[in-house]
């Protein structure tokens, strides 16, 4: 039986990665596989001219050295959920809008549900400040679980906390 394949979609801020901590307590680790996905800015060629000495550095070795640094900055996140028994692999992509990659992400790779943290946004700070969690929303047709944490958000093994109170997510079909 395949299991299912859940996108965890982070922006490498604390904030995003708070959902990772609570997978977890929603997803069973013998069904579920977990792809965590950044979308960065699309490099570009770098010149650097230093005492008499030019240096060429190429897109292809930016790329490699995001990777790195993006596995790098998962490692903990990475070793806790394949301690609690997930397959996870990190899978960056490059783009200038976050949200269009991750539609087509789960068009083309068969993902059956996305885990995601969301600022929860309205009115007009939505409008100004765009918002991926609300055009994923809109443009996938697939399960959402979206958690909108508080700056500190904390668990006791059961049950989300939120500032000492119970908090429960929004799970979105």
């Amino acid at each position: 039986m395949r299991k299912n394949r859940v996108l965890i979609p982070i922006d490498g801020s604390d904030f995003s990665r708070q959902i990772l901590a609570q997978v977890p307590h929603f997803l069973d680790s013998t069904m579920n596989q977990l792809i965590l996905y950044q979308v960065v800015e699309e490099p570009r060629p770098v010149h650097i001219h230093d005492s008499g000495v030019d240096i060429d550095i190429y897109v292809d070795q930016i790329e490699n050295s995001m990777q790195m640094q993006m596995a790098d900055n998962l490692r903990v996140d990475l070793e806790q959920l394949r301690e609690a028994g997930f397959e996870v692999t990190a899978m960056l992509d490059f783009g200038e809008r976050p949200a269009r990659n991750i539609e087509t992400v789960v068009e083309e790779n068969d993902i059956d549900m996305i885990a995601m943290t969301t600022h929860g946004r309205s009115g007009l700070r939505r409008i100004f400040a765009g918002s991926v969690a609300e055009h994923v929303l809109h443009h996938v047709d697939v399960p959402i679980l979206l958690l909108r944490p508080k700056e500190a958000l904390s668990h006791d093994g059961q049950q989300l906390k939120v500032d000492g109170k119970d908090v429960e997510p929004m799970l979105l079909v």
